[in-house]
């Protein structure tokens, strides 16, 4: 086996087993749970009643259940909203992060390795009892990829209850459908994404000088507030740009402050 692999210690499993399976996600997730089946993953995320994102999922039947790819940072909380709303669902939910791991990789390392399905240039993603860690370095490409095409990550780019699905660019990396029926915070959602026009964007930046900006600083231009940072890796991240506080179609090669920091946006 190559060892372009990497456990990401980040990530747990939740196995949703039984009849309703993906009737249940269906009403709780932004994305269409029809399309899920044992050869793609679905990328999505559950949403509170306000269209604010509590959580990511990737999503991928297993047999008679599926698999959920979930943050380990919230993995109790994501059980007791399971169960919270399982009511009389023909379902059961099991946490199986001590026996089943995601990995990341080139090329597959098991059967069930898959493309990413936000972007097509990221690694493979595979969930699979222990290998071992496998390699550090897979773990930057992983992250210089994502950041280049602007796939933001749940634990680095996303604030708990407050990051919306359009301003990350959900539809993008194939995290919503709009055409599916109804799911908590459908209404929000639906209602941002037909409004027209959004104030925010997601971009690269890069440092030109100085450290790269912690999450959630504020980026000026002449004194004026222009957006935030997301999350970063090494010298470059994703950052929300409000594009109508200046005077240009696009930010792409405008220099902000940010603290003692000149960050430079770059695509």
């Amino acid at each position: 086996m190559s060892n372009n692999f990497f456990c990401l210690d980040n990530r747990s499993v939740i196995k949703i087993s039984g009849g309703d399976a993906k009737k249940f996600l269906q009403g709780l997730t932004t994305n269409d749970t029809n399309q899920i089946s044992s050869e793609n993953w679905l990328y999505s995320y559950m949403l509170s009643p306000q269209g604010r994102i509590l959580f990511d999922f990737f999503m991928i039947e297993d047999r008679d259940s599926v698999l959920l790819d979930c943050p380990r940072s919230h993995v109790v909380e994501i059980m007791k909203k399971l169960v919270m709303y399982k009511l009389k669902s023909d379902i059961k939910i099991e946490d199986l992060s001590s026996k089943l791991f995601v990995y990341i990789s080139l090329e597959p390392i098991s059967q069930k390795s898959f493309q990413d399905p936000r972007d097509k240039n990221l690694p493979l993603r595979t969930i699979s009892p222990a290998i071992d860690c496998g390699d550090t370095s897979m773990l930057s490409t992983y992250h210089n990829i994502r950041i280049t095409h602007k796939v933001p990550d749940y634990d680095l780019d996303m604030v708990y209850n407050r990051s919306l699905p359009e301003e990350i660019g959900a539809e993008r990396i194939n995290a919503v459908s709009f055409t599916k029926g109804c799911y908590v915070g459908q209404e929000v959602t639906a209602r941002l994404h037909h409004r027209g026009k959004l104030r925010k964007f997601i971009y690269v930046v890069e440092s030109v000088s100085g450290d790269i900006p912690a999450k959630e600083s504020e980026f000026l231009v002449d004194g004026k507030k222009i957006g935030v940072m997301l999350g970063a890796y090494q010298s470059k991240g994703l950052a929300l740009i409000n594009i109508d506080a200046i005077d240009s179609d696009s930010p792409i090669g405008i220099e902000m402050d940010c603290n003692n920091s000149r960050i430079k946006v770059i695509a």
